[in-house]
C-alpha cells in the first residue's frame, strides 16, 4: 500500500467480479475522490474481460492489491455464507488496507474484522447497499422527522416483510430509521401450515415490531425469487410512513378521523356545526407520496444500485481520509445489526430449499396486463 498524497484520489481495489461488477460500474461512472486501481479475482475469462475493458490490472494475489491500492472493497461472500470474503478482508486489514465489506456478516465475523481494523487503525465499513437507495433513505428521513416534530412519543408499531437474502438490509434500513437495533426481541408466531412467510413478533426499544420472513429459497439461485424485497411501515395514531418496495414509493397515509363524530356534534350536511378542530383532519390528504420513482428492471440494476454503491463508497472514502464514520457504520451499530440478522434467522428456523422456476414476465399481472379485459361485476 502506498499512501495517497494530499488531495490525490484514493486508489481502490475491487475484490470479486460478480456483484463486484456493480462496484465497477459505480467507479466507472465516477465517485469523487476515488479511482479504480485494479480487480482482485480468480482470473476467469469474464474478470479478465472486465479488467481489459476498464484498463486496470487483474490481480490474483491479494498482496498485489495491497501494494497498488489505498483501500479495498471486498465483494465476496463471507465465510458464514460459504465464501472466502471474511478471510480475504481480514488479510487486507492486517496488511493495513481499509476495507469496505459486502453484507451479510455473522456476529463472530463482524467482531473479527472490527478487531482487525482497530488493531491497524484503519477504517472498516459494511455495505448492505439498499439503505443507500433513494426510497429507503427517504423512508428513514421521514420516520426520523416524524419522531422529532410530529410525534414526541414513539409510534405505535413497526412492520416489515422481506426474504431471507434481504433480511440483513431490511434490518439495516429499520435500524437507521429507528435509531438503532439495541434490545431487539423477536419470537416465532403461530402460522398455518403452508404459509410462504414465517412471522416473528417482538419489540425494538419498546416499539412493537412484526417481521414477516419468506420461508424458502432456491439454493441454486440465492439472489433471486424474493416474493417481497423490502416492504415496511412505521405507524401510530397520526398515520403511517410506508416503504412500498426497495425502489419506492414512500407513502404517508392515515385513517379517517372526524372530531365531534363520536359525540354526535359533527355533521357533513350541517357544516355550520363542524368543530373548529376538524379542519386539520378533513382538509389534509389521506395519502401523500414522500418519494416515488418509476424504474425499469434495467434502470434498477444498471443505474440505481451502482448509484447506491457510489454513495457507500464516497462515505467510506471520507472515513479513510479521517472524516469519521456515520452512526450506521459505528462498531456498536454494526455489531447490533449482525446479531439481529442472526437472531431473526434462527427464530424463523431454517428455510425450505426449493428449485424454483423463473417468474412470469411482469406484464402478465395487474390492470395493464397485456391482452386482457378487466371489468367489475
Amino acid at each position: 500500500m502506498i499512501a495517497a498524497t494530499q488531495g490525490a484520489p484514493l486508489r481502490i481495489a475491487v475484490c470479486g467480479a460478480r456483484f463486484g461488477e456493480t462496484y465497477l460500474k459505480a467507479l466507472r461512472d465516477g465517485v469523487p475522490g476515488l479511482v479504480l486501481s485494479g480487480i482482485l479475482a480468480r482470473g476467469s475469462p469474464r474478470s479478465a474481460r472486465l479488467a481489459e475493458a476498464l484498463r486496470v490490472p487483474l490481480w490474483q494475489d491479494p498482496r498485489d492489491a495491497v501494494r497498488g491500492s489505498d483501500m479495498a472493497a471486498v465483494v465476496v461472500r463471507a465465510g458464514s455464507m460459504g465464501g472466502g470474503g471474511t478471510q480475504l478482508a481480514e488479510a487486507l486489514l492486517d496488511a493495513g488496507l481499509p476495507v469496505l465489506m459486502e453484507h451479510p456478516l455473522h456476529p463472530v465475523e463482524m467482531m473479527r474484522l472490527l478487531d482487525a481494523a482497530a488493531r491497524r487503525g484503519v477504517a472498516f465499513h459494511v455495505n448492505s447497499v439498499y439503505p443507500y437507495l433513494p426510497a429507503p433513505r427517504r423512508f428513514g428521513q421521514a420516520v426520523q422527522a416524524w419522531h422529532e416534530h410530529a410525534a414526541p412519543d414513539r409510534p405505535a408499531y413497526a412492520e416489515a416483510t422481506t426474504s431471507r437474502q434481504l433480511l440483513y438490509s431490511t434490518l439495516d434500513i429499520l435500524g437507521r430509521a429507528l435509531g438503532g437495533l439495541a434490545g431487539l426481541q423477536l419470537e416465532r408466531g403461530d402460522a398455518a401450515t403452508g404459509q410462504p412467510f414465517a412471522t416473528l413478533e417482538g419489540e425494538l426499544g419498546g416499539l412493537p415490531l412484526s417481521l414477516r420472513l419468506q420461508g424458502y429459497l432456491d439454493p441454486q439461485d440465492l439472489d433471486h425469487h424474493s416474493l417481497v424485497m423490502h416492504r415496511m411501515a412505521v405507524g401510530g395514531p397520526e398515520g403511517s410512513i410506508e416503504l412500498a418496495s426497495s425502489f419506492g414509493p414512500v407513502l404517508r397515509s392515515r385513517a379517517l378521523y372526524m372530531p365531534g363524530y363520536a359525540e354526535g356534534s359533527a355533521s357533513m350536511l350541517l357544516t355550520d356545526s363542524e368543530p373548529a378542530e376538524a379542519s386539520p383532519f378533513l382538509d389534509a390528504p389521506m395519502l401523500g407520496i414522500e418519494a416515488a420513482e418509476a424504474l425499469t428492471g434495467r434502470d434498477a440494476a444498471s443505474e440505481a444500485l451502482p448509484a447506491a454503491v457510489a454513495l457507500a463508497l464516497a462515505q467510506f472514502a471520507a472515513a479513510v481520509r479521517g472524516g469519521g464514520s456515520p452512526p450506521s457504520q459505528a462498531p456498536d451499530f454494526l455489531t447490533q445489526l449482525a446479531r439481529a440478522w442472526l437472531m431473526a434467522g434462527q427464530k424463523a428456523g431454517a428455510p425450505a430449499l426449493r428449485r424454483l422456476a423463473p417468474p412470469p414476465p411482469p406484464a402478465s399481472i395487474g390492470l395493464h396486463a397485456t391482452g386482457r379485459d378487466h371489468a367489475l361485476a
